[in-house]
């Protein structure tokens, strides 16, 4: 209902819509089906395919069916992985694959990412962009590094999950 709302809200202001459906959690919304007055889909994406939906995901397969262009994706429904402390392989073989991954730097190296527009992270050369300007991950292309400042606790994570070194 909530979706169905925003979008008629959407369509009166003549402005595209689009939902992150994941705040929290990690779940595989392309694989749970949905019923909408009666009506049976395949998956929230089918429901409402005018609507563009996005998410981050830590879940390497998700990642690497949405980088690799999976036929059963469904095409309004875009999917950046996020950098944990322990994944940098799995950073590597989605960002070699063309996926876009999120990732937290320290203050320096997110200042000097972005200016630069490059970094390379494993040995695989990506495009930066500056992932605090907006949350809305669709507009950012294919196959990027979307560069978060570390805040808070972060600026003095130690564990791997923030990136450290140079740009």
């Amino acid at each position: 209902l909530e979706i169905a709302a925003l979008e008629r809200k959407a369509a009166r202001a003549d402005m595209a819509c689009g939902v992150r459906l994941n705040a929290t959690s990690d779940i595989a919304w392309e694989r749970v089906a949905v019923e909408i007055d009666g009506e049976k889909f395949q998956n929230v994406m089918a429901a409402f395919p005018e609507i563009t939906f996005y998410d981050y995901t830590k879940v390497t397969k998700r990642a690497l069916a949405f980088a690799n262009g999976d036929s059963r994706w469904p095409e309004n429904y875009h999917l950046t992985f996020s950098k944990a402390e322990d994944n940098d392989a799995d950073v590597i073989r989605v960002l070699a694959a063309g996926g876009n991954v999120a990732a937290v730097f320290e203050s320096d190296l997110y200042k000097a990412a972005t200016a630069l527009g490059l970094y390379t992270f494993g040995g695989v050369v990506s495009n930066v962009i500056d992932g605090d300007e907006t949350d809305f991950r669709p507009m950012d292309g294919i196959g990027v590094l979307v560069a978060l400042k570390a805040k808070g606790d972060a600026k003095k994570d130690t564990s791997g999950f923030v990136v450290r070194g140079v740009a």
